[in-house]
């Protein structure tokens, strides 16, 4: 018989999925003959991670390398669970550097014991969510009444009900009255240890509910507006969770699952802006086959009137990086407000609502998958933190045991975004009014490209395939962004005149991304939690010489914030301290200077060209040690070997003499003018103009400066550098 293999994921309907389970343990309903249903090959995601039995298997192949020791059990472990002889793990490692450095050592990933889970019962954010929902939902229900909401979330009905209805003065007069009681049922809820703290949280209750619904708009629903505030726990309630909507047969799908004519395919918006971007290709399963579906456009499923314009415009500093939301139509600065540069790119952004296939087409459009990768549009950035007040500049005062390290704890507005394929014209041109993504080198008349509700009755909204009102004029080209809040620490340092690491150079990012990634995997020693709850970014701020350095964001991974970057604040001493202990070694002797032992990790790999212990230690040793970094010695000439293979085929080297301590290589150009390289480490400020005309006056040699970084991880750059800047 030929081999049959269809997949399992989290886009195929309940229904059907427990079906594939079924027939590919070989266990069939009387009405379904095994020749027509049999399953050899089951191609699957994480969804079979844990939980689904498939019974006795005797091989698994994995198409890339598992992210920890934890997913690799997990997923290999499938195998040979029912007392075969043999079973067979095969793992094809991508050329990436996750995959490729566990190719070389396969025994860190196959059989080095997973870490330890562990639960950290002292979180005070994490008790003090779970003490206003006690105390809310018991209020709520005796206030509105019974029987006045039909979601979820209308349960305790709007914000200007709230806000108008006399909600504060209720709210305190109901803990007032109940005092001893909430107490009592919220000291059973928390740690013992924060017992003491339950009559503050009361008492603060009402202003801080009153708070988030003077920043949330009156139409919207209360108990949303204070989950999203961060005010309650949000772990079961995925508001930032996004559908791609498919065309479905609406007798074939689970019932829970139907979405009127649609069956929705869930994401995190995080993941959504780049996987279910418009013009992207999802491979979805419908047993026996599999198919490839495009994204068309954006969808909003319950929206009668959908407007898909834009409210707030993206502006990023193209030197500098740095991110500022406005509204439509504020006035935009001139300049960058960080570092002062004027090419800034603008570009109005939306929050996704959902998205959709192509419905106007039979089938959607869909085609039968046979191999080979998807089309992506585009890619998710990174989280990055919004300008605003940084660690320097908010009042705080140093830390006592590093008088140069500033550290504050904030709500801080977080921002992802999707420019689109097309670097040199970014944003995605979308139909204000039926979400569809319009051609921007050909804009035609187009149609709805799904359904819009209401769906039944006398007056259903315009069909998928009803020609669009709007023809012409398409203006309405656009970015997808994410914005998110989350409880974030700041860490800055007041640099003096002699130490610099420039946010605009890689090698000024290198120092400051490996020194915000040794602090997060301290911290989460200290705090006793799963490094990836908590990320690292950077930002860039100006220094009091008006120098752009980089201030380290450090935040949780759960929207609104679990605490640690907090308790990372008050612990801030022991992390600092560990993380410095934990750069000067790893336990992998052959670490190059990153590896997965100490800073790369799976979530990282967009920066793993930049990290290094060996930089981030520098950081730490000046603040906690006050010691330098560590100048150029004798080892300097072991650092351009790599450039010399670049530049000898054109200059030629010459041999360093006593008189040229100061430079790692010299060469002669083609003029007869004599080039020395003078490295520097990246925490230490450049050699000013004057200093290196002196030096030029002193050794007729034409000083060129570049840090020990560049020298060691971009010899390439440093030669077109040098080829570039100088005659030949």
């Amino acid at each position: 018989y030929p081999v049959q293999a269809t997949e399992h994921t989290a886009a195929i309907a309940r229904q059907e999925a427990r079906n594939i389970e079924r027939w590919f343990q070989n266990l069939y309903r009387s009405s379904e003959q095994p020749e027509d249903h049999r399953i050899n090959v089951l191609s699957v995601t994480t969804t079979m991670e844990m939980g689904i039995d498939i019974g006795s298997l005797l091989s698994v192949g994995l198409r890339n390398v598992a992210p920890n020791v934890a997913n690799y059990q997990q997923r290999a472990g499938r195998a040979g669970r029912r007392g075969s002889a043999v079973a067979t793990v095969v793992t094809y490692a991508q050329d990436r550097s996750h995959d490729q450095y566990y190719f070389q050592r396969p025994k860190e990933i196959i059989s080095e014991p997973p870490r330890v889970p562990s639960l950290y019962l002292m979180n005070e954010t994490i008790a003090r969510r779970h003490v206003r929902s006690l105390v809310l939902g018991a209020f709520f229900p005796s206030w509105l009444g019974a029987g006045t909401s039909q979601g979820l979330f209308e349960v305790w009905g709007t914000v200007t009900r709230f806000m108008e209805g006399n909600g504060r003065p209720s709210l305190e007069r109901h803990i007032r009255e109940s005092r001893g009681d909430l107490l009592r049922r919220c000291g059973m809820v928390v740690d013992s240890s924060l017992n003491s703290q339950l009559e503050e949280w009361l008492a603060e209750l009402p202003n801080e509910v009153e708070a988030v619904s003077r920043r949330a708009r009156a139409n919207n629903d209360l108990l949303q507006a204070l989950t999203e505030g961060g005010l309650l726990p949000k772990y079961a309630f995925p508001v930032d969770v996004v559908s791609l909507s498919v065309p479905g047969d609406d007798e074939e799908e689970d019932a829970y699952e139907s979405q009127d004519f649609y069956s929705g395919i869930s994401r995190d918006l995080r993941i959504a802006i780049t996987e279910y971007a418009p013009g992207a290709e999802i491979v979805r399963g419908k047993y026996p086959r599999t198919y490839i579906y495009k994204v068309a456009g954006l969808y909003d499923p319950s929206n009668q009137n959908p407007d898909y314009s834009p409210n707030e415009q993206l502006i990023e500093c193209q030197r500098c990086r740095a991110v500022t939301l406005t509204s439509i139509g504020e006035s935009v600065p001139c300049a960058c407000s960080v570092c002062g540069d004027s090419n800034q790119m603008i570009i109005p952004y939306i929050r996704p609502p959902g998205f959709t296939v192509d419905a106007a087409v039979p089938d959607a459009a869909r085609q039968e998958y046979r191999s080979g990768g998807r089309e992506r549009a585009g890619f998710g950035s990174s989280a990055q933190l919004l300008v605003g007040a940084n660690a320097l500049s908010t009042g705080h005062d140093p830390t006592e045991f590093a008088p140069r390290l500033y550290s504050s704890v904030h709500i801080g507005d977080l921002f992802m975004r999707n420019l689109g394929p097309n670097r040199e014209r970014p944003g995605f041109l979308i139909c204000p009014t039926c979400g569809r993504m319009v051609d921007p080198d050909s804009p035609e008349p187009h149609t709805y490209p799904a359904n819009i509700p209401p769906h039944r009755g006398f007056r259903v909204g315009p069909r998928a395939g009803t020609i669009c009102p709007i023809s012409k004029d398409f203006a309405n080209n656009l970015a997808l962004g994410h914005r998110f809040n989350s409880e974030v620490v700041l860490l800055a340092i007041d640099m003096p005149q002699f130490l610099d690491a420039p946010f605009v150079e890689p090698s000024g990012r290198a120092i400051w991304q490996s020194f915000g990634t040794l602090i997060a995997e301290a911290a989460a020693r200290v705090l006793q939690i799963n490094p990836d709850e908590i990320q690292v970014g950077v930002r860039p701020i100006p220094d009091s010489f008006g120098r752009i350095q980089g201030e380290v964001f450090i935040y949780d991974d759960v929207p609104g914030g679990a605490g640690y970057a907090r308790a990372i604040h008050s612990n801030l001493e022991e992390i600092a301290e560990l993380a410095r202990q934990m750069g000067k070694s790893c336990s992998n002797k052959d670490c190059p200077g990153a590896c997965y032992h100490c800073l790369l990790g799976y979530r990282n790999q967009r920066i793993h060209n930049l990290l290094d212990r060996g930089l981030g230690v520098s950081v730490l040793e000046y603040l906690l040690r006050d010691r330098l970094p560590t100048p150029i010695d004798g080892q300097a000439t072991g650092m351009v070997t790599g450039l010399n293979e670049y530049m000898r085929a054109i200059w030629k080297p010459i041999e360093l003499g006593r008189n040229q301590p100061h430079f790692s290589a010299v060469f002669s150009i083609e003029s007869g003018q004599q080039v020395g390289i003078q490295p520097v480490h990246p925490l230490s400020a450049r050699p000013g103009e004057g200093t290196l005309a002196q030096l030029f006056r002193a050794t007729d040699i034409l000083p060129k400066v570049y840090t020990t970084f560049d020298l060691l991880r971009r010899p390439f750059w440093v030669a077109n550098d040098l080829f570039r800047s100088l005659p030949r």
